[in-house]
Parts: C-alpha cells; structure tokens; sequence
C-alpha cells in the first residue's frame, strides 16, 4: 500500500508484456522491445481465464 496505494483485493491493470531483462533493449530500459518477452495474461496460470492474476514483482518496479 505504501507504494502504489493499494489495498488487497483493489483492482488494478498492468502491462502485459514481461520481458527477460537481460537481452540488449531490456538492459536499456526498453522492455517494449524485449526480444524473447512473454506476454502475460495469455497462457498458464496467470491467464484472463483465470479468476486471480499476479504478476511478478519487477513488473511494477
């Protein structure tokens, strides 16, 4: 709460795509343009069929 504001079960957006932070443009802060990105929300156990997401912590960073 003391970063973002929010409380659990608040409701929230985050961006989708979840880079590797190590190829060339992640290195430079260009996550965007990540090379081997994943983009979450897709597939597994984070996916929008899913009644509960997360996502990793860097994400928000």
């Amino acid at each position: 709460k003391e970063k973002y504001g929010l409380e659990i079960e608040d409701k929230a957006i985050a961006e989708q795509i979840v880079p590797c932070e190590e190829c060339y443009f992640c290195r430079r802060g260009l996550y965007h343009m990540c090379d081997v990105h994943e983009v979450f929300g897709v597939s597994g156990p984070s996916s929008t069929t899913s009644p509960i997401n997360s996502c990793p912590a860097t994400m928000g960073a």
